[in-house]
């Protein structure tokens, strides 16, 4: 007799559907209904329709899948519990990416929409369905207690469902790189998208893991770039095949082997563990191949490779985690830069998410004195000294330290190689 397939519920963003998807028979696996593109904020708030019972045509979709019609009519009249409970399912598969999209707030009708398909939203007004009014909420400013309020109904309607051990809470990031295995790119131009995005996922993922402890965690492993040549395209949750590898390896961990939950997650860490090496091995020397091929290109010399062998340590040893570690384990909440380079850049806003207040950016400039609302300083000016902190985002910076020292900086100096890779104890002129 044949083995009866495990069969899965999945509401979440497309990581989860191609878990299964890109693998020959879903995995082995049914997939009985899955659910795209709505908040988990919209998911328990109230229908923006002016009228509920409103007959919405076709034609309002026209040029969308079958799959966005639905999962578009089921958020408009808050019908996706009652979808997913039509067709009982062995797990519930669910992340918190959806979470990443602002949430649109009708206060005509008091309803809550998610930011998704501009097109159709405009379609949906233009028919008369939504109110022309409505205000754009980023998730990250909304009052603490209302947001936890929603993610608690999230979570409360889901065990109405499910118990927890027959839950799977996927943890997903936005990635900032993508491959096509022989050389690294950079998603152009949507960095501060990927760092908005993962601060929003993260928010409500920690929220949620929090509240449904004791259901099974698969966690994003470092070292995932996104696929140049991905089946849907290159984004930012397009991965390479990799961590589709992965994740329905975890899958099967969680739903075809007997164990505790200690021995349960002992054997998801060793896998994550595994994939992490591979893929540090694999994406680092491709990532020196796109080093070297960027040097020929630009032709920039010492310099550029220097910086780009900063940012593969960034990449591939979560240096940005390891930065922030170091500075709060020194207790640094104010500093200097030294150089606007392409360190700067990145260096910026991260340093303005974890509150460090920047006093100021040894700079030469010729007519702006202020960059990002930072006023510059000349190297030849005596305020450089002001800082108690001083971090140097320049290449040279053992000769920057050592004029620092000839000038009577008594401060902290940092290079942003001593971030990345701290030595115990920050360099200090202090006598």
């Amino acid at each position: 007799m044949e083995e009866r397939k495990i069969s899965l519920n999945i509401l979440g963003c497309c990581v989860l559907r191609d878990t299964f998807g890109m693998h020959p028979d879903d995995g082995g696996y049914v997939v009985n209904r899955y659910v795209q593109i709505p908040s988990p904020i919209s998911l328990v708030t109230a229908s923006p329709l002016l009228r509920k019972d409103a007959e919405i045509e076709d034609t309002v979709f026209e040029g969308k899948s079958g799959f966005v019609k639905r999962c578009q009519l089921l958020e408009l009249r808050k019908q996706v519990f009652d979808y997913l409970g039509g067709a009982s399912s062995d797990y519930l598969i669910i992340d918190c990416a959806e979470a990443r999209k602002n949430v649109l707030y009708f206060p005509g009708t008091g309803g809550w929409f998610t930011e998704s398909h501009k097109d159709l939203l405009a379609r949906f007004i233009e028919n008369g369905l939504l109110p022309e009014l409505y205000e754009l909420i980023d998730i990250l400013e909304m009052e603490r207690e209302t947001l936890y309020a929603c993610l608690r109904d999230f979570c409360d309607r889901l065990l109405a469902q499910y118990d927890k051990k027959h839950i799977i809470l996927f943890e997903i990031k936005a990635v900032k790189f993508h491959s096509d295995g022989r050389l690294f790119q950079v998603f152009g131009g949507k960095n501060k998208i990927a760092e908005q995005y993962n601060a929003r996922m993260k928010l409500c993922f920690d929220y949620v893991k929090t509240y449904l402890e004791g259901c099974h965690i698969v966690e994003f492993p470092h070292n995932v770039v996104g696929d140049t040549h991905h089946k849907w395209g290159r984004a930012l949750l397009h991965y390479v095949p990799e961590y589709y590898d992965y994740a329905q390896e975890a899958v099967d961990i969680i739903t075809k082997r007997a164990g505790s939950l200690e021995e349960e997650q002992e054997e998801l860490t060793r896998l994550k563990h595994d994939y992490e090496t591979a893929l540090r091995k694999k994406y680092g020397d491709i990532l020196q191949a796109s080093m070297e091929q960027t040097e020929l290109e630009k032709r920039s010399g010492e310099k550029i490779l220097k910086y780009e062998r900063y940012f593969k340590k960034l990449l591939i040893e979560d240096g940005k985690e390891k930065i922030r570690a170091y500075l709060e384990e020194l207790g640094i909440r104010s500093c200097a830069f030294y150089g606007r380079t392409q360190i700067t850049y990145v260096f910026l806003p991260w340093f303005r998410s974890w509150g460090i207040h920047i006093e100021y950016v040894v700079e030469n400039y010729s007519v702006k004195s202020v960059w990002e609302g930072i006023p510059f300083i000349k190297r030849s000016d005596s305020k450089l000294l002001d800082s108690r902190n001083m971090i140097i985002c320049d290449i040279n910076y053992e000769a920057i330290k050592r004029r620092l020292a000839a000038l009577g900086y008594t401060g902290t100096v940092l290079s942003y190689n001593d971030l990345i890779s701290p030595r115990g104890d920050a360099f200090s002129n202090t006598p």
